[in-house]
């Protein structure tokens, strides 16, 4: 085994020799001197670079640069002093979600703040790296960043703490997770990548270092998976050399995975090695080594193409799911780096290791055609919405835009049709989701079309359908209410009409403070007022079980001849509590019942002696009187009027008054001594009162 792999060593090494000055004359510099790092991305159209000048050592300038022309031109950005003065900064990662949202991951570079691993920490900008902030927890020490297909959701490893960190919210919150080893010997993570389909991969072993430097356990690493952005992690069997500095998966084949182990910094095996698994890390094959020095450890991907940078001969690539690999010279890169990014197949950049940014737009001379013809998508479903109803609020379905294979065909562009397209909307594709949403504005159906144009020049139509009903209008109905039974029990009904279904329902009931109220009930008798919601005059009521167009209950009051001018009793301020959603209903206006009291000869005597007990009782004082007298009497009956007759029945006058217990009404007798009679009359009916006049 040693042999075959010395010489397929040799074989890849003579491929180098022979063909490595010619294929360098494909590529050209197109930055000299980055900024101090080791690192190069390309997202959303932009390059992003960070690449440390080995010759300018720890005199480098902390910052980055970018281009978003393919290299033509660069901006660069230093870092903010305030960062950490006292540190020389080193990039280990760069990760951009977006042209301007993206992290960075930093670590001091001054050989004493290395040994007591005093990490630079990870920042982030939503500018476009014009301003910075810090976002990962405290003491962390990032060695590998990326972004899972939000701007909301990064992972990054801890290289030796053996423990990955996830944040939802764009780096304010971060939950960590043991994933190698334990919290006393933690092991170590060398790798992190995410899938199109949203896992993300880590390679970690659970062997650790002591504090003499020396490794306890075996040099070999494991492929752990997360389903759960983070939150759970899933350990495969097979294992690969510990020191391995990037993970990658094929572009088109998700259970494919890619190591690199560059073997730098302990030498387990003596060579780096690329290793190959079609299982995501179950098993593994290994597609190459090199002696020392051999591989750097950067990886990149592209539709047709695996790239993968040697410390000094330049770049290497695979056509065929990294089976076999050919030299395409370009620059070497610096060891534990990530200074290769491949734009698509032919056009890669890379970054040597006295910073200089190199590019190609042939793959080094060598271009990759793509192969004829392409695997088409798979969309589905046929039709959204066709089994949904919405009343009032909006409804978001997903469409599914999936690949297998490899030469798969892409979304080109998507546009809503039909007569109602106005009533859907298209949210921003997230991996293979694309959300469409359903607003239903007006009662009735809706049809529209989702067309998706393939990049084969093939179309894909969705049906949109649905129903919505709109909102349903509401009324409350009471009754005008009428009794002849003084202090009698009067109710007031309250129905409800206008609800698709039984329906818990709140409502108000006001009414004139005058009327004795009792309470309401239901048809059952049971009490509808909310414990702590009532006062003089206004009682809020709870209805469970509210049927449309049935008296859902009353409102129970007990009725006099003195209480009130057709008094009036409304309900308003309906609530359906256990509506679909909040604008399901529309709700209705107040409506107010007016109850007609008890009328006739005595009526407000009798009401008010059933309500306190008495009657009203007239006083003449004083009687016998020689002129004037004083009227009183024993209960307020408001007006009243007084005739004045004489013994024959003659009457000899009349006058307004309205006597109380504490203001007597006056009355003025006429002149002649002898017996006379008052006719006194009020709301509590007619008194006659005897009193003589002496002269």
């Amino acid at each position: 085994m040693r042999a075959f792999v010395q010489r397929g060593v040799f074989v890849l090494l003579t491929l180098l020799a022979v063909r490595g000055d010619d294929l360098r004359g494909q590529w050209k510099m197109v930055r000299q001197y980055a900024p101090a790092g080791d690192a190069i991305i390309f997202n959303d159209g932009i390059i992003w670079a960070a690449a440390w000048p080995r010759s300018l050592a720890l005199t480098a300038t902390p910052g980055i640069t970018y281009s978003m022309d393919t290299g033509k031109t660069w901006t660069d950005l230093l870092l903010p002093t305030y960062l950490n003065p006292r540190a020389n900064f080193l990039f280990l990662d760069i990760a951009f979600a977006n042209k301007d949202t993206g992290v960075i991951a930093l670590y001091n570079a001054d050989p004493s703040a290395i040994q007591v691993w005093d990490w630079g920490g990870i920042y982030r900008t939503t500018d476009r790296g014009k301003t910075w902030s810090r976002v990962d927890p405290s003491n962390s020490k990032a060695s590998r960043l990326t972004y899972n297909h939000s701007s909301s959701v990064i992972h990054f490893v801890e290289c030796i703490y053996g423990s990955t960190a996830t944040s939802l919210d764009g780096g304010m919150g971060w939950n960590s997770v043991q994933v190698t080893g334990s919290s006393r010997n933690p092991g170590v993570l060398t790798a992190l990548t995410t899938a199109k389909d949203g896992t993300v991969y880590a390679l970690g072993s659970d062997s650790y270092q002591d504090f003499f430097g020396r490794w306890i356990g075996p040099p070999l690493s494991n492929v752990f998976s997360s389903t759960d952005r983070g939150t759970t992690w899933q350990r495969a069997s097979g294992q690969v050399s510990l020191d391995s500095w990037s993970i990658d998966v094929d572009s088109c084949d998700p259970s494919r995975l890619y190591v690199v182990n560059e073997d730098i910094a302990s030498r387990f095996q003596g060579f780096s090695s690329m290793y190959v698994s079609p299982d995501r890390g179950t098993t593994w094959t290994t597609a190459f080594t090199l002696p020392y020095p051999g591989l750097a450890g950067s990886f990149s991907t592209a539709p047709h193409a695996l790239y993968a940078a040697t410390i000094t001969n330049g770049i290497l690539r695979s056509t065929d799911h990294g089976t076999t690999w050919q030299n395409i010279g370009g620059p070497g890169n610096p060891p534990d780096s990530r200074n290769i990014c491949a734009i698509n197949d032919n056009i890669l950049f890379a970054v040597d290791s006295d910073g200089n940014i190199w590019s190609t737009s042939n793959s080094g001379g060598d271009s990759v055609l793509a192969p004829s013809g392409s695997v088409p998508l798979t969309i589905t479903p046929d039709s959204l919405f066709a089994a949904d109803t919405t009343h009032c609020e909006p409804i978001t379905r997903s469409v599914t835009v999936s690949a297998n294979g490899c030469n798969t065909a892409s979304l080109d562009s998507s546009w809503l049709a039909g007569a109602d397209a106005e009533a859907f909307s298209v949210g921003t594709r997230n991996g293979v989701f694309i959300p469409v949403t359903f607003h239903g504005t007006r009662a009735g159906d809706y049809n529209a079309k989702f067309i998706l144009q393939i990049s084969n020049g093939t179309f894909d139509t969705i049906a949109l359908e649905g129903h919505a009903v709109g909102t349903y209008p509401l009324n409350i109905i009471t009754a005008d209410t009428k009794t002849d039974i003084i202090g009698g029990d009067l109710s007031v009904p309250i129905t409800v009409s206008g609800l698709k279904r039984p329906e818990t329902i709140d409502l108000v009931l006001h009414y004139d403070p005058i009327l004795a109220y009792n309470s309401s009930v239901d048809p059952a008798n049971t009490t509808l007022d909310i414990p702590g919601e009532q006062w003089p005059g206004r009682s809020k009521l709870h209805i469970a079980q509210a049927s449309s167009g049935v008296v859902a209950g009353y409102a129970r009051f007990n009725v006099f001849a003195d209480s009130g001018t057709k008094p009036q009793v409304t309900f308003d301020s309906l609530t359906v509590l256990s509506a679909i959603s909040p604008c399901e209903y529309t709700l209705p206006a107040a409506v107010t019942s007016t109850i007609t009291l008890p009328t006739g000869c005595g009526t407000t005597i009798l009401s008010q002696y059933l309500q306190s007990g008495q009657v009203s009782v007239f006083t003449i004082r004083p009687n016998p009187t020689s002129g004037d007298v004083e009227l009183t009497s024993s209960l307020d009956i408001g007006d009243a009027s007084v005739e004045i007759y004489d013994m024959l029945g003659v009457r000899r006058g009349a006058l307004a008054v309205k006597p109380t217990k504490e203001t007597p009404a006056h009355l003025l007798l006429p002149e002649g001594a002898g017996v006379y009679y008052l006719r006194v009359k009020s709301q509590v009916g007619v008194q006659s009162l005897r009193v003589v006049v002496a002269k």
